[in-house]
Formats: structure tokens, sequence, C-alpha cells
């Protein structure tokens, strides 16, 4: 009977839900942030509260850059320009690679370049490459979007002293506890003491959590986690593995908090042997430092650029014109749907911007983009 109550109460939950969402679209409102990418969004609605996310690709192809316009960028837009009062979004960024400095200067370029149409490189826009100082007209672009800024870093907070997994977990267990209520139990945990005697120990446990406001989403962006601190005598492999199984997991599953993990390729992925079979996309096989974090996410996807190995066409796409400014993102797995599915992006690595191209065979629509 005790388990004929328990599983009644949690499909009453998931029919709630149901109901709920189902309502929601009726009145035309959204039951996730869409990710900016019309077609894709077919396949891959957009971000989803409590779902775990898996960003790849091989060194310097971009992963940060389409973790920052699909996780970053497009949320907060989209957050600003949304009229609905019970929505909040607030987006906690783990810099494990750059400074926060170094993130708002890249957040500058892009704002410039979506605005003005006007292309500056972090490096240019401090002046560091020859010829390159930039004119009064940018600076004045930068002085006047400072309230622009302002009310953007009340939305994504940048963190870049922590860099072990505990910590970042303590952080976020620590907003979670500011903006919501936990449920406590007790729990008895056996284990081993230095003489090898068994041990027997009643701990307090956080058995649920209730949010003050449901309507908020909370998405915790580690960039990227190869960089991870290992903690006592961990190694990066175990460092990753506890951080995603056991922390990653409980901030989604417990929370409802939107997990986003940069996680680069190994570099085998590009080398000769996966050259000459034409596997050089990014894969699941191909994570670098710990392969199981795939199966902790719900989604993963990859990030590819076929013009770095000198291919012609990709995806239909002519790659001798595009260039370097051509991105393939792969669905590499989604728990919930559909995996394996491409969609073309154009490209502006300097700027950090991302589009969705036309399909292959809208060559009119394609030519503005050559």
């Amino acid at each position: 009977m005790e388990k004929t109550s328990k599983s009644s109460l949690i499909f009453d939950e998931v029919l709630a839900k149901i109901k709920k969402n189902k309502e929601i679209r009726e009145k035309n409102g959204f039951t996730c942030i869409p990710l900016g990418l019309p077609r894709f969004e077919n396949i891959l609605p957009g971000i989803i509260q409590g779902l775990y996310y898996i960003v790849t690709a091989s060194s310097g192809v971009g992963k940060t850059q389409i973790t920052k316009h699909v996780f970053v960028n497009n949320p907060f837009k989209f957050y600003k320009n949304n009229t609905n009062p019970k929505f909040k979004l607030k987006i906690f960024y783990f810099a494990l690679e750059e400074s926060k400095q170094a993130f708002i200067l890249s957040m500058i370029s892009n704002y410039i370049f979506e605005n003005f149409n006007k292309q500056y490189s972090p490096l240019e826009l401090e002046s560091y490459l020859k010829g390159s100082n930039i004119d009064s007209e940018t600076v004045n672009i930068i002085e006047n979007a400072r309230d622009y800024f302002k009310d953007f870093e009340e939305v994504v907070t940048i963190i870049d002293h922590i860099y072990n997994p505990t910590g970042i977990f303590k952080y976020m267990e620590s907003y979670a506890e500011q903006n919501g209520t936990f449920q406590r139990g007790k729990e008895k945990v056996v284990y081993r003491d230095k003489e090898n005697n068994r041990k027997e120990e009643i701990k307090d446990i956080i058995t649920g959590y209730t949010p003050t406001n449901p309507d908020e989403y909370v998405i915790i962006i580690t960039d990227h986690i190869s960089l991870l601190h290992p903690e006592q005598r961990d190694d990066l492999h175990q460092t990753m593995s506890k951080y995603s199984s056991e922390y990653c997991l409980k901030m989604a599953k417990r929370f409802n908090y939107t997990i986003v993990n940069v996680q680069q390729q190994s570099a085998a992925q590009e080398g000769i042997e996966n050259h000459k079979l034409s596997k050089l996309e990014p894969s699941l096989n191909g994570l670098a430092d710990n392969k199981l974090t795939q199966r902790d996410a719900d989604i993963v996807l990859g990030l590819f650029a076929p013009n770095r190995h000198e291919l012609k066409t990709h995806s239909k796409y002519d790659i001798e014109k595009f260039k370097d400014n051509y991105r393939s993102l792969n669905i590499l797995k989604f728990r919930q749907g559909v995996s394996n599915v491409r969609v073309g992006l154009y490209f502006r690595g300097e700027s950090n911007y991302f589009e969705e191209l036309p399909k292959a065979n809208e060559l009119e629509k394609l030519e503005k983009y050559y």
C-alpha cells in the first residue's frame, strides 16, 4: 500500500506539470527558454529546468563561444524582452579558464557586433594589436552600454575564484537555501574507520527542496570541467566523476537547476586515424579526461569546424566559401528526444556570434553569408 501511495503522489506531480505546461502553451507562454536557433528548436526545444547539458568540441573550435551564445547571451536577451512578472533568470558562470574581466570583454565585443555591426576582437578592444586602436565612436558605444551591462551583471554572476567541485556545489547550495526551503531528514551511514572497524552514524540529510519562485530558471555553467582542481587524493578523472555524478545530478534533480558543463574533446579525436576514417566530428567516446560524464547528461551537444580539416563540403554546405565562418552543431545525445541531428551555423569567433544558417539548398539566402 505504501508503494502505491508514493507512486500516486509522483503521478499527481507529473500530471500537474502536464496540465500546467498545456495551459501555459495555450496562453502563448513558454515552457523552456528558446535556444535562438529556430529550426534546431523543432528537435531540441530549448533550455529546460532540471536538465543536464554537456557542450563539447575540440580545442579552439568555439565551445566556450557557443556556450556563451546559447546559455548566456540568448537567455539574457529573452529575459529582458519577456513580460511575465513571475519569470526570473539567474545564470552562474564558473569561469575556470578566464577572468571576470575577460568574460565581460567578450560580451562587449558581441554587443558591439550585434547592435552596431562593428567587429572588434577583445584584443582589438584593448588596443593590443598593432594598428587596432579603436575609434572614439566605439568608445562612446561602450560607455553608453553601461546600463545594459548593469542589467546583465544582475542576471549573470561570473565566478572565477572557485575551482573545486565541493566549492562549486556549496556555493550553489547556499544560493538554493536563500531562495527556497529545504526539507530535512535523518539517514544512517555505515562506514569503516582508520582501523577498519565498522561504524554507524546518524546524519542530517536534505530530502527535498521547494523554491520560493518555481518560475525561476537557474543555469549553472562550468567552463571547462577538465580544469577542475582535484580534491584530497582524487585524480582528475575521479574529480570529474564526482562533480558530474554527485554534485551536478544533485543540483539538477534536487534543486531543478539547469546544468551546463563544457568538456573538451580528446586530442586523439582529430588524429590521423580518425581523419582516415572520416570520424573527425565530436563524439561521446571522444570526451577528454573522462568519458563517463555523458552517462549523467540528458543532452550532449558537439560543435565541429570542418574548415580546419580542409573539408570542401559539410552537410552539403560549401565550406570553401564559408571558410572558418561555418560551424556544425550536432545533438550527440538527447535522452528524451532524437540524436544525431545537425544544424549549420554562421560563426564570427572574434565577436562571439552565431546565427542559424538557411538550409544548404537555399542558395539565394546563403549568398549574404558568403
